[in-house]
């Protein structure tokens, strides 16, 4: 999936605190038929094996509307599910990985599948 000007038109960014009586899946397929043009899927408090089957299901979704799906924080759980990039915030992933680690990792599976994927990086204001 290409990550460029067109597909960062409207990006959402998951929050399971706002899904009231909704799946998060539901609530992710009403923003891909609202005109989300690229999906990220941020989970603080889901373990292993829960983000990743969630992550699972909500790539396949994005897939299905051609819309790239990009995982926060975890790069074992985004190279599981092929989403299309990862964004990992400046300390997010101290207690895991430091950044520079992360990018080998993610670059290293960027040949299942064989197009390059995104990998974006939080940033502060220097003031």
């Amino acid at each position: 999936m290409k990550c460029d000007k067109h597909t960062m038109l409207l990006y959402a960014v998951t929050d399971r605190a706002w899904t009231g009586r909704e799946t998060l899946r539901q609530q992710v397929e009403d923003a891909l038929k609202g005109g989300v043009t690229c999906v990220q899927l941020r989970e603080k408090e889901l373990d292993d094996a829960a983000f990743l089957q969630e992550a699972m299901e909500l790539s396949a979704l994005c897939r299905s509307y051609g819309v790239p799906f990009i995982i926060n924080d975890n790069v074992e759980i985004a190279i599981k599910c092929h989403a299309d990039g990862i964004h990992v915030g400046q300390e997010d992933m101290a207690h895991s990985w430091p950044w520079p680690t992360a990018r080998i990792i993610w670059a290293s599976a960027r040949h299942f599948p064989p197009t390059p994927k995104p990998m974006w990086m939080s940033c502060r204001r220097a003031d």
